[in-house]
């Protein structure tokens, strides 16, 4: 049997991507913490390589989202530009669910300033 579920954050910005004739994919990292803390009293975390093949890849879409996944680990293997094989695992997700949107930045203070933002010609009235 070869299954995975895991809970986590994705880690860079999704690339998302086309095969085929048109068929839309999106490949990802997630970031897993662990269960434990180690000896400095703070959380680690695994990082797995991941990819989903379907028209809901549109979904996942930023740095940070909540994500639950279940899928298959494959190994693969390739070569680099120079010609070297490398080899590697990803994880094959074969279904998610959106847990949660990115944690919000900090809002700035009241009263602390702000840059006003870029208008331009077309956006005014008159």
């Amino acid at each position: 049997m070869n299954r995975v579920e895991m809970t986590g954050r994705i880690t860079a910005d999704p690339k998302q991507g086309t095969y085929g004739d048109g068929k839309q994919y999106v490949s990802f990292g997630i970031a897993v913490r662990r269960n434990f803390k180690n000896k400095d009293g703070n959380y680690d975390a695994d990082f797995f390589n991941c990819v989903y093949f379907g028209n809901l890849s549109k979904y996942i879409s930023r740095k940070g989202q909540l994500l639950g996944i279940a899928g298959k680990i494959e190994n693969q293997t390739w070569k680099d530009k120079d010609g070297n094989e490398k080899k590697g695992d990803q994880i094959l997700v074969e279904s998610f669910d959106l847990l949660g949107p990115k944690p919000e930045e900090p809002k700035p203070e009241p009263g602390a300033y702000q840059e006003p933002p870029e208008i331009s010609e077309d956006d005014l009235p008159f």
